[in-house]
């Protein structure tokens, strides 16, 4: 809802009394709309200036800047009007004057458009023994942000930083589910269910399951990223990425999805601190949280490069690549890969994901299909004869598929049911003296 504050401007300062701290020099007084009609008395708002509050209330007659006097310094920085706890859209740049919407017009402001919000939605798996980093992120508010986990637990060995950084090393394998907290600096707050998969330490990969085989003739570029199209040439859980390198220097490696034939989400990375190193002249391991891979289904490699250690070649068959230029030190693949890239398909990349293959899943094994249930119960003293109902009701106002005298006997094995349904059952003892109480209800599942 929109906000507009009358502000209006007395000329001059205010003489502080000996010993106290100045008072600002400027008083801003005026009604208060909120989404056209005039405030609800008592409203708080707050001028906020380099990370100072000024208050006042609205009063009776839905005016602020009177109880108490709303006063603001003159001094440069920016002002952030907030409405309650929440801040108001714009902020308004400082003037040495004072406020630069001093000639007495309405500031429009709005306390709903810029709302606490998490923006990170999910997370990447990790994998036991391997180094994981991960940044929250959030948006609107007033920063700075403290970051907390409100429910359940981070994977083990983990640990979430007040800045948002999920960080260390997982030890213990699953997955795990939690919620995350966000505070600003108004005391506002959102939370977010997340989760992370740890997978076991993965075995050497013994098998190329995704990108080229060949070695690079050529450098690639500096301080750059480059994203590579390859199609699975088999089914497996990739948990290396294999560069090769001419001029050796320090690379982090990613995997993305394909999206409509450009890199989608990051299914897994190794982008931490330096990265790893690459020896030039071979073939270099980087290990990657274990990924599953589909064959015939396309993915992207992606190799973030601060010296140019992916090497790349010519080749009649180019691929489609994605490259930008990123800032290495701090480089982190995101979570979905975006845009800004630029595309070609001059060369092919030197890059190749291996891992294990994954062996063909335990057929089913066959389930018997019944039609028939056999009802057993106890004997009763002095009976002669027995009823039995088999009804499929819980109530016993359905269909009856038996009900009747089945003679001296304690089993009754009854047919032309149909599979995967509940049937419900009881039975009562007779003799010559009539019937008796009906047992308590059962119920078999026909399977």
């Amino acid at each position: 809802m929109a906000l507009v504050l009358a502000l209006l401007l007395l000329a001059g300062g205010v003489t502080p009394a000996a010993g106290a701290a100045p008072e600002p020099p400027h008083q801003f007084y005026g009604s208060v709309y909120v989404g056209g009609s005039l405030a609800t008395p008592g409203t708080t708002i707050t001028a906020r200036i380099n990370s100072v509050n000024y208050v006042t209330v609205v009063d009776s007659q839905h005016r602020y800047g009177y109880s108490p006097l709303f006063k603001v310094p003159g001094s440069t920085g920016t002002v952030t009007f907030l409405i309650g706890a929440t801040p108001a859209v714009q902020s308004v740049a400082w003037q040495s004057g004072g406020i630069n919407r001093n000639d007495g017009q309405p500031l429009n402001l709005s306390d709903t458009a810029i709302d606490l919000t998490i923006t990170t939605t999910s997370l990447t798996a990790g994998q036991v023994g391997t180094s994981y980093t991960r940044t929250l992120a959030a948006s609107g508010g007033t920063a700075p942000y403290t970051w907390s986990v409100s429910a359940g637990s981070l994977p083990t060995g983990l640990s979430l930083s007040t800045a948002g950084v999920i960080s260390e090393t997982p030890t213990v394998e699953g997955t795990y589910t939690f919620t995350v907290q966000v505070t600003d600096a108004v005391m506002a707050t959102d939370t977010q269910a997340l989760s992370i998969t740890i997978s076991a330490t993965a075995p050497v990969g013994d098998e190329k399951l995704l990108g080229s085989g060949a070695t690079g003739t050529a450098t690639g570029g500096t301080s750059i990223v480059r994203l590579a199209k390859f199609t699975a040439s088999g089914t497996g859980n990739i948990n290396e990425i294999r560069v090769y390198s001419l001029v050796g220097g320090n690379v982090k490696v990613a995997l993305y999805s394909d999206s409509a034939g450009a890199p989608g989400s990051l299914l897994g990375a190794n982008d931490t601190g330096t990265g790893t190193a690459c020896i030039a002249g071979q073939w270099n391991t980087i290990s990657l949280p274990a990924t599953h891979v589909d064959s015939g289904t396309a993915y992207w490699i992606g190799v973030a490069d601060a010296t140019g250690a992916g090497a790349c070649y010519s080749s009649a068959s180019p691929i489609p690549i994605y490259y930008q230029s990123i800032t290495y030190s701090s480089y982190a693949f995101p979570s979905s890969a975006g845009t800004g890239y630029t595309t070609a398909t001059w060369a092919y990349m030197a890059f190749a994901g291996w891992g294990g293959g994954v062996a063909p899943v335990a057929p089913v094994a066959p389930t018997r299909v019944s039609t028939a249930l056999t009802f057993k119960w106890n004997a009763a003293t002095g009976a002669t004869k027995y009823q039995l109902q088999v009804n499929n009701g819980a109530d016993f106002t359905g269909t009856d598929i038996l009900n009747a005298d089945v003679g001296n006997v304690l089993f009754r094995e009854v047919t032309g049911l149909t599979a995967g349904t509940t049937y419900y059952w009881r039975v009562r003892a007779g003799n010559s003296a009539g019937w008796g109480d009906w047992s308590t209800n059962g119920s078999m599942l026909c399977n």
